[in-house]
């Protein structure tokens, strides 16, 4: 921890908190002023975008090594000698790692901290990493793709969690923005770098790159100086610790939850809810259901681009690789909409002096509900050799704008309505034994 929490404990006493100190009534813990070192949101600009950016470079890390995978599928499919499909499935196996990761992640980061979540399953994603680089056959291949894309997939969680742990939700865009330029631009720049290393080298430089990139997003972030445990409700219960030896009262973090939940049951009520959302509420299943599809659509096109420009057109290995920057514009012109709109949402809400409706959110949606099956269109009927290659561009390009612009709205818009639902009604099936 830094060294807020010493000078707490020099200058609190007992009665800085409501409480008796007691086991019945323990004194609350909570942050004395706005100003508190102790929090987050008061530290320094300068040191929340320090954070910001170290922690998303383990989010550019994992994101990068979610499609580097197929600048070497050729060559590993002809190392391996396996065939294509098989080959291809390193890409889909890490990506149901990222389906199950995150339901265990996000709430271990929630009980024990984002710090120690980090540190943990980031340093067994790149042993997996590392198993990558190392294997011999393509069942091993894939049982490491596996485990990292698992394990990996706590920083997607972890790093927007640090972003909504410093900034205030009217400061937060810019950060958010830049949190996703790492999720989106990493399945940008794997197949660009990979494909000109796998041309030049071989498909296992391609892991060893992604092994030393990870070694050095491990290192940014295990110094307890650059990335400190950043969630209030971990610092103040270490803090409500720290004072209950030194005083010998009874201290308790005002915002931990109740101490007579088991930790099991806890998890339990993380794992189930959001599948109560997702089975109860409507809305929550459709954009469940279309933001996976598109999803997959955009690692459709990390296996297409090879085929087409390749194969196909007859470039070579690295230039066809060249139009996933067109993808990537697109996406770069979707977050800087999203900007825009939020800025707008924000100054509408302030003169209001109330909340806009969540369909208000989806104004990026529409554009890109549009963008994402023309550009389609327009790709599959430009990817033929007799067309000019610009016409595929302009159909990835558009493609970019919309995943993104659909991604982001159905991201917010759900984060918008579950603070609606009634927290109460969605966990009361899940603290009963029958649940």
């Amino acid at each position: 921890m830094i060294s807020g929490i010493d000078s707490s404990l020099k200058e609190s006493t007992p009665s800085d908190f409501p409480g008796q100190g007691t086991l019945e009534s323990p004194f609350l813990v909570s942050f004395l002023d706005p100003g508190d070192p102790e929090n987050p949101r008061s530290w320094s600009s300068a040191r929340k975008w320090l954070f910001t950016v170290a922690s998303n470079l383990s989010l550019l890390c994992i994101s990068v090594s979610a499609t580097i995978y197929s600048s070497g599928i050729e060559q590993l499919s002809n190392g391996y000698g396996v065939g294509i499909e098989v080959a291809t499935l390193g890409v889909s196996v890490y990506q149901l790692g990222f389906a199950f990761g995150p339901l265990i992640w996000g709430p271990l980061s929630e009980l024990f901290g984002r710090r120690v979540v980090f540190l943990t399953t980031f340093s067994i994603f790149g042993l997996f990493t590392l198993g990558t680089a190392l294997a011999n056959d393509i069942a091993s291949m894939l049982v490491c793709r596996f485990f990292a894309g698992a394990f990996g997939s706590s920083i997607l969680v972890i790093s927007a969690a640090i972003i909504g742990d410093l900034f205030d939700a009217s400061d937060r865009g810019p950060a958010m923005s830049f949190y996703l330029i790492a999720a989106f631009g990493g399945p940008i720049i794997g197949p660009l770098s990979g494909s000109f290393m796998a041309a030049a080298t071989t498909y296992r430089w391609i892991f060893w790159l992604l092994t030393i990139f990870s070694g050095i997003s491990f290192i940014a972030g295990s110094f307890r100086a650059l990335v400190p445990e950043t969630y209030s409700v971990v610092r103040l219960s270490r803090l409500a610790a720290k004072l209950t030896k030194k005083t010998g009262y009874i201290h308790r973090s005002a915002q931990a939850p109740a101490t007579d939940v088991p930790i099991a049951t806890t998890i339990r009520v993380s794992l189930i809810r959001p599948f109560q959302m997702l089975f109860q509420e409507g809305i929550v299943a459709f954009f469940a259901v279309f933001s996976g599809f598109i999803y997959g659509l955009l690692y459709g096109f990390f296996g297409a681009f090879p085929w087409i420009y390749h194969r196909e057109r007859g470039w070579s290995t690295g230039v066809a690789s060249l139009p996933f920057i067109a993808v990537g514009l697109g996406m770069l012109v979707a977050v800087g909409a999203n900007l825009y709109l939020n800025k707008s949402y924000i100054a509408k809400t302030r003169a209001l002096g109330s909340q806009l409706p969540p369909e208000s959110r989806l104004v990026l949606c529409c554009a890109g509900g549009i963008a994402l099956p023309v550009g389609l269109m327009i790709f599959a009927f430009t990817a033929t050799p007799s067309v000019h290659w610009i016409g595929s561009t302009v159909g990835g390009a558009l493609f970019g704008f919309g995943f993104v612009g659909i991604f982001l709205s159905m991201t917010v818009r759900i984060i918008v309505f579950s603070r609606l639902l009634d927290s109460a009604s969605l966990s009361r099936c899940c603290f009963s034994p029958t649940c």
